[in-house]
């Protein structure tokens, strides 16, 4: 049942989405999202802690006195019997895998990034987790909890809001040291070529005489030694 509905959910998202894919092919780790629409990568792995959730017994608004959720982006913590987990919910006392961590999957859900979490579960009725990533530049990160969709659905939502949500262009461009070198060799390139045209065409010199300054080309390595 829980399965169903999900997929429903799911398949909903994706018509409701803008692109199918979300993230580069082969960029699938549950800590980054490189946009497939150049917007930048966002990286959540500063959010997460190596072994413990980065938020815990955390309820949602309403009802008052209702379940507690544990949260932890990007690295998978273990509470008891329940391991790989990147959600956890307590009912009752009860403690549910409600998301592991190896199944993360970033998805578009109308304009907004989420995150899909499945749990390991033995049993067929399996739980899932949707946390939406709200970009708010400038702002603390937050997690806020929504709680179940409908009781007994399974599927669980929440939302992770503040400036390491936005996306961040890849540092690829080229450093000072890197432009000036190229600006160098460029120059060279012209000095010689049209020294040696010059020279060529206007001076009529042949062979080595071509080369502008052959004077201080040739005392070059006296120079340096």
């Amino acid at each position: 049942m829980f399965s169903y509905f999900f997929l429903i959910i799911l398949l909903i998202s994706i018509v409701n989405g803008k692109k199918g894919l979300v993230c580069k092919d082969g960029d699938n780790e549950p800590c980054r999202c490189d946009l497939v629409d150049g917007s930048g990568i966002i990286d959540i792995s500063s959010l997460g802690n190596h072994s413990y959730p980065r938020w815990t017994n955390i309820s949602a608004p309403t009802p008052l006195n209702g379940p507690l959720y544990s949260y932890n982006p990007c690295y998978p913590f273990t509470d008891g019997n329940l391991k790989n987990l990147a959600a956890l919910q307590i009912a009752s006392g009860d403690k549910y895998d409600i998301g592991s961590q190896t199944t993360a999957v970033f998805v578009q859900v109308g304009d907004q990034i989420a995150i899909n979490y499945t749990a390991n579960s033995l049993l067929g009725d399996s739980r899932h987790s949707q946390v939406t990533l709200t970009c708010s530049k400038g702002k603390q990160d937050n997690f806020i909890v929504k709680g179940e969709v409908t009781p007994n659905s399974g599927f669980y939502k929440f939302e992770l809001v503040g400036n390491t949500l936005c996306p961040k262009k890849s540092g690829g461009g080229l450093s000072a040291g890197s432009v000036l070198l190229i600006i160098f060799f460029v120059l060279l390139f012209v000095y010689l070529v049209g020294g040696i045209l010059y020279n060529r065409y206007k001076n009529e010199e042949t062979g080595l005489d071509m080369l502008p300054n052959k004077e201080f080309w040739a005392s070059l390595p006296g120079l340096i030694a």
